[in-house]
């Protein structure tokens, strides 16, 4: 049982787009760069590099201004190269493609 999740989780994959039938597409690859760049600039600015935890102010019941810890920042919730992937992820899901198993 172990040897086969084990080999479930390192298929391969590759991105594939219902409107685009070759594999190497320019579009494909123009596609992932920008969304690329755009996931690292995301994983930066949701926590900086080392995933520091950010804060923002907000108002209590008493009217009071206070800092608040942002719960989807800091280390505990994923290393700057999970928050990339995630990042990168949705970007390519939003613009239509799906995660495939690669074939050889």
């Amino acid at each position: 049982m172990a040897a086969l999740l084990l080999t479930a989780a390192c298929t391969p994959t590759r991105w594939e787009h219902p409107s685009l039938p070759a594999r190497d597409d320019p579009e494909l690859r123009a596609d992932l760069g920008s969304c690329r760049a755009l996931a690292e600039r995301q994983a930066l600015a949701s926590g900086g590099f080392y995933g520091e935890p950010r804060y923002r102010r907000v108002r209590g019941r008493d009217g009071k201004y206070y800092l608040e810890r942002d719960p989807l920042s800091g280390p505990e919730f994923g290393s700057p190269t999970s928050q990339r992937w995630r990042h990168e992820d949705e970007c390519m899901r939003a613009k239509g493609y799906q995660l495939v198993p690669a074939t050889r």
